[in-house]
């Protein structure tokens, strides 16, 4: 077993390092898992609730696997730092029947316990109040604590939904919350940020019922929304709702930044029937918009604040400890997400930034196509039409709008893509991004272009410090004409926008990257992966690819899976036609380009974190400064100085030679088609989301390990590993399988991994280890849904 009570784990830790056991975090001192089959430690939540120790100093963490759990829970007091993860709020369902009409402690949930963390849960009570039950007042969830934190949670019910109590404080992030009358009521201190709340009826969302202390106001907040879209339920006839109505005379209710739909009275607000608490009430707007937003038209004993009265909202002051008067509050409090989240096994993952670059070759228009079909995985900083070697005006141009039809398709397909992930952008905001940069010539970069300008502002812009990935599928140049101009006008910001960027070229197809890129930038020592090894989904993959993985790639494949019946934008994908010599009509032509944005999928394999560690866009070495190419195998070989492109790169060379059944070309480049099955499978679920729905097409699953992702272990350690809460988004039945990856560890010899394809393996660290090397251990998960998908967990490994 995985976790082991608190207060044998001091008395078992020479046990524990022997058995190599690894908790997530050293704040974790317990780790419990709930699932209805019986593969975890509990059947039931309460049961696990029960289990966790006494005003334990450290976090104890509760996973509950897909079901619904039919079940009145209770968080006792001394319960202090619990979290309880689900695995997504869609199928884990915390649920109950009761009601105010049968007993006064009728919440589904009640939490009583301070410093506690839900996420990826549903929070349910199932009595409709407008059935005539009496008392139908039905909680789905009550806090009663202080500094509860909920995040990427649903809160569901009808009637008095939600209960904030007793003056404590409660963060919610990306909620739904829904129900009928006053269902987010109480008087507590509460921020909703990013959230969704949802009428089921004409009727009220917020009753805050916190009351004056003579005759003063004791909070200085109190419900707080923040970012948040206000609805009505699909299913619903809701046309007469409002923000809220004030149960006590000192509510405060404020909605900033909101989005307000239609069904919301133009009033905005209401009184509370036969009371006068209005008159001293807060209730407050700022800067909403939508339909349901109309300043002018609002109650008059209502607000819309400044701009500096707003700018007093922010989290750390909402949360202060002398934010209220009514409660003695321990501390001032500014919760982070983020240092919760590491409740799994799986890292929290910022969206990653990109930017294309491209000469619009007929293998680029192979791979916006797929690029495309993947835009839900980052924010898309730009699309930029460039020049290379090989492209400009006047010489094989595809033309300066070469991507509108892609962009076309995609806004065709785009209501489909929709229906599998919310996070898919609009045709419209890619179109907004879509440049024609410096195009005239191979390599010219003299002139300020519309491309380079985009690029200039996007890297100037403060007001997000995420990397940003740079990818050339052509030429560097209007890359290299984007950072000429900062260098120019923003010197002194050279040093800021260098450690944003994160470079990845498709070869260097022209000469601006060494001439100055290299030359005016080089001393910032951008992260810089230029790659040959694309070239084994490139023109003449038949060549060396091995013939399992050629399967994927032919007609026989490309048809079904890609190029029929998948709508518009893979009708668009330009395979090999009736013809084109040594291939089939439908055969997979080329996606040179596509490594570039592969290495930046969130497959689970954490290729980001290094180049070196390998992923779907290939493993890469350090040559010189922070630039990265491609492993060569043999030891003598001599990097060339200058550029990494068609005349020098170690691959292309060797093509040119032409050598039959050429194992080491084959070889070379493995860190690519060893992942070719797994990205076709991936690429063909991507194709089904344009034209299935959510039921009928299939999605990859999610790969969450108990153990940390990174581990330090001694020589001679069993370590136990354990994927047990991984999980299938269409219930799909998973199979495992751990296994070493050698080449992109330091340990050179095989290592025993113990039940390797089952979902808790042992790992023998040899003996023969010495401290400072590594090993990494890839978790892959594949479900057996159609096209059968895969997702990973690497587990790095130091030895100490």
């Amino acid at each position: 077993m995985l976790c082991f009570n608190l207060k044998n784990l001091l008395a078992g830790l020479a046990f524990v390092a022997l058995q190599g056991l690894v908790l997530l975090s050293p704040a974790f001192a317990e780790q419990l898992v709930v699932a209805m089959d019986g593969s975890g430690d509990f059947l039931n939540v309460q049961d696990a609730i029960d289990a966790v120790p006494e005003n334990s100093p450290s976090r104890t963490v509760i996973f509950i696997k897909p079901g619904i759990y039919k079940e009145k829970l209770r968080v006792p007091s001394a319960a202090k730092n619990l979290s309880l993860v689900g695995e997504s709020y869609k199928n884990t369902i915390l649920t109950f029947d009761d009601y105010a009409g049968r007993t006064s402690d009728y919440a589904s949930t009640r939490i009583l316990a301070d410093d506690f963390y839900a996420q990826n849960l549903t929070f349910q009570n199932t009595i409709d109040s407008r059935t005539g039950i009496a008392g139908g007042q039905a909680a789905a969830l009550r806090v009663d604590a202080d500094r509860a934190v909920f995040n990427r949670c649903r809160i569901m019910g009808f009637q008095d939904t939600y209960y904030t109590g007793r003056n404590l404080r409660s963060y919610h992030q990306e909620c739904i919350i829904e129900g009928t009358t006053d269902f987010i009521y109480g008087d507590g201190i509460a921020l909703f940020e990013d959230c969704t709340i949802v009428n089921r009826r004409d009727s009220h969302i917020t009753a805050h019922s916190q009351k004056l202390k003579e005759g003063k106001h004791v909070n200085k907040f109190g419900y707080v929304f923040q970012n948040c879209t206000i609805k009505k339920h699909p299913d619903e006839e809701v046309s007469q709702a409002t923000l809220g109505r004030p149960w006590g005379n000192a509510a405060r209710v404020v909605y900033l930044n909101c989005e307000i739909g239609p069904h919301v009275v133009a009033t905005g607000w209401s009184p509370w029937r036969g009371r006068d608490n209005h008159q001293t009430a807060f209730y407050a707007e700022y800067s909403n918009r939508g339909p349901g937003s109309q300043p002018n038209k609002r109650l008059p004993w209502t607000r819309q604040l400044t701009e500096e009265e707003a700018s007093q909202y922010t989290k750390g002051n909402i949360f202060k400890a002398d934010s209220t008067t009514a409660a003695h509050l321990d501390g001032d409090w500014n919760p982070d997400v983020s240092e919760l989240y590491v409740a799994t096994g799986t890292a929290l993952l910022q969206k990653s930034r990109v930017l294309v670059t491209s000469d619009g070759e007929i293998d680029d228009q192979c791979s916006m196509v797929r690029f495309l079909l993947y835009a839900n995985e980052w924010d898309i900083e730009g699309i930029v039409t460039s020049s290379s070697q090989y492209h400009w005006h006047g010489h094989k141009w595809p033309g300066d709008d070469w991507v509108q039809p892609y962009l076309t398709a995609y806004a065709a397909v785009y209501p489909n893509l929709l229906t599998h992930d919310s996070r898919y952008p609009t045709a419209e905001f890619l179109q907004s991004r879509t440049f024609v940069g410096n195009v005239t010539a191979e390599g010219e970069m003299d002139i300020i272009t519309p491309g380079s300008q985009h690029i200039v502002k996007v890297l100037l812009d403060e007001s997000d410090d995420r990397p940003i990935w740079i990818q050339a599928w052509g030429g560097t140049n209007t890359i290299a004409r984007a950072l000429r101009t900062i260098e120019e006008e923003h010197p002194e910001k050279m040093a800021e926008v260098a450690h944003k960027i994160r470079f990845f070229f498709i070869w260097e197809q022209d000469s601006t990257y060494q001439t100055y890129i290299r030359s005016q930038w080089g001393k910032y020592d951008i992260p810089t992966i230029i790659s040959d090894q694309f070239i084994a989904i490139f023109y003449h993959w038949k060549k060396y690819l091995p013939a399992e993985q050629q399967a994927y790639l032919e007609a026989g494949w490309m048809k079904p899976n890609i190029l029929e019946n998948h709508g518009p934008l893979c009708a668009l994908y330009p395979a090999h036609e009736q013809g084109d010599k040594g291939f089939a009509a439908g055969d997979f032509r080329s996606e040179g380009d596509s490594p570039a944005f592969l290495h930046t999928i969130p497959t689970g394999l954490r290729s980001m974190e290094s180049p070196g560690w390998g992923g779907w866009g290939g493993r890469y070495v350090k040559v010189h400064n922070n630039t990265w190419l491609d492993p060569v195998a043999d030891p003598a070989y001599e990097y060339p100085g200058g550029r990494w492109y068609g005349n020098s790169a170690w691959g292309r060379e060797r093509l040119r030679q032409d050598i039959p059944n050429d194992q080491l070309l084959t070889d070379y480049l493995k860190p690519i088609w060893r992942w070719n099955a797994a990205m076709q499978n991936d690429f063909a679920s991507r194709a089904d989301w344009c034209v299935k729905s959510f039921e009928e097409a299939n999605h990859p699953p999610v790969v969450s390990l108990v153990n940390a992702l990174n581990l330090k272990v001694q020589p001679g350690e069993v370590v136990k590993l354990s994927a047990r809460l991984s999980w299938d988004p269409d219930g799909d039945d998973l199979e495992y399988r751990w296994w070493q990856y050698r080449e992109a560890g330091t340990v050179d010899h095989t290592v025993e991994i113990q039940n390797a394809r089952t979902q808790d393996a042992m790992l023998i660290v040899p003996t023969a280890c010495v401290p400072g090397q590594t090993l990494h251990v890839i978790c892959e998960v594949a479900d057996t849904g159609t096209p059968q998908l895969t997702r990973y967990q690497r587990v790095v490994v130091e030895i100490e």
